[in-house]
């Protein structure tokens, strides 16, 4: 049976991945998530909400089992943290805390580039600071993309 796509056994193995990370080690602390949490408001949550682009490049000659492709994916995803109180000591905290959970991403991936056998690579490659205040205290919001590429055949 042809495999149609790579996004799912990823998602899965980049979960396992980041669940075990000593920094993260899922709840309480952090929430890991494959998809949108809707009204759950965890205090630091890493939720990985899917992937806007995924491409199909053939690579392999027609045969019995069909073509084969290298499925180039960028998964989108986000870190959040609400810390409760206000001003600057606090503004900062979250900030720190989202970096740190990025840094867990950054070390994961570093030393299981291939997740789980998921893919031949995997790596973050772009990420954007929001910032802001709420009825919580201050949230640190850091939006990331891993790109990765995987074989299909």
């Amino acid at each position: 049976m042809a495999v149609t796509s790579s996004i799912p056994a990823f998602l899965d193995g980049l979960k396992a991945l980041l669940d075990a990370r000593a920094g993260i080690i899922g709840p309480p602390l952090v929430t890991v998530a494959t998809g949108d949490l809707g009204t759950e408001t965890p205090r630091e949550a890493i939720v990985l909400y899917g992937a806007p682009t995924a491409e199909r490049e053939e690579v392999g000659m027609r045969g019995p089992a069909g073509f084969s492709y290298d499925h180039n994916v960028a998964v989108a995803g986000a870190i959040w943290i609400v810390k409760p109180g206000q001003g600057e000591v606090v503004i900062k905290q979250a900030r720190d805390r989202a970096f740190a959970l990025l840094a867990e991403i950054d070390g994961g991936l570093a030393a299981d580039p291939k997740v789980g056998g998921s893919c031949y690579f995997a790596a973050v490659t772009g990420d954007v600071l929001e910032q802001g205040a709420n009825d919580d205290g201050r949230w640190c919001q850091i939006s990331f993309v891993i790109t990765y590429r995987a074989r299909l055949v």
